[in-house]
């Protein structure tokens, strides 16, 4: 997949749990951060094969909350800034760490994951860079359980539905919140993570059971020698149930 490819796939790593530590548990899957590579390993002793896959980031189990960010999601809020609509999204099996990286511990700066860091350098950019006349940021929480749509940000869920506007599709009734700083996103991610759907499976005592979709919408406006532009871009993150 070339570089100015417009879909980009990338890989982490997760340490191994307690339960795999106390079992002796032997990784079978290795990272290569410089080469993007990662290596299978099938079989054992003689018998053992190796395999391996490229893509366009990979991220050992010792890469931090930080470096996720900056190398995946960084570029993609600056294009979101200049007016374009991105989706980023976690793909895996249950256990493999997705919400750990979409969300990560908010309440801990240095493992906070792409979603409260992606919104923090929105505001950076709008509050302190000197470009920026006016601007509006507003954010909506979706989630989808058993075919089911809810509103996270709202304490009693409304009777939502997916239809189709002029060639796109819409969630009709999803409540959309304006917000003002990194802290109020802050405390809409907690308040939507107590509703979440989440249960105990054989890899997670509390696997996140549903899909779920922040987005956040930017519009700002930027002086410039001969007038004022507007741009409006959206962020999707999304977090795919195992």
């Amino acid at each position: 997949m070339s570089s100015s490819s417009s879909v980009k796939v990338c890989v982490r790593l997760r340490p191994l749990n307690k339960r795999e530590k106390r079992g002796n548990t032997m990784p079978v899957v290795t990272a290569n951060t410089e080469k993007c590579e990662i290596n299978v390993v099938k079989g054992l002793s003689t018998k053992a094969t190796r395999h391996g896959f490229n893509f366009d980031s990979v991220f050992s189990e010792f890469s931090t909350q930080e470096e996720v960010f900056n190398q995946t999601l960084l570029p993609i809020v600056g294009q979101v800034m200049k007016g374009f609509e991105a989706t980023v999204f976690a793909y895996g099996q249950t256990g493999t760490g997705k919400t750990y990286t979409m969300e990560g511990d908010i309440t801990v700066d240095s493992q906070r994951g792409v979603i409260p860091r992606s919104c923090e350098s929105i505001f950076d950019q709008l509050q302190n860079s000197g470009k920026f006349s006016d601007f509006n940021v507003s954010v909506s929480y979706l989630e989808i359980y058993n075919e089911e749509l809810s509103d996270l940000l709202v304490e009693k869920g409304k009777n939502l539905r997916i239809c189709e506007q002029r060639g796109k599709i819409h969630c009709m009734g999803l409540s959309e919140t304006n917000v003002n700083s990194t802290e109020e996103i802050i405390s809409i991610i907690q308040k939507a993570q107590e509703r979440r759907q989440v249960a105990e499976t054989k890899m997670n005592r509390a696997s996140s059971r549903s899909h779920c979709l922040f987005t956040l919408r930017v519009i700002s406006k930027e002086k410039v020698a001969d007038g004022i532009i507007e741009r409006e871009g959206k962020l999707h993150l999304v977090d795919l149930a195992g």
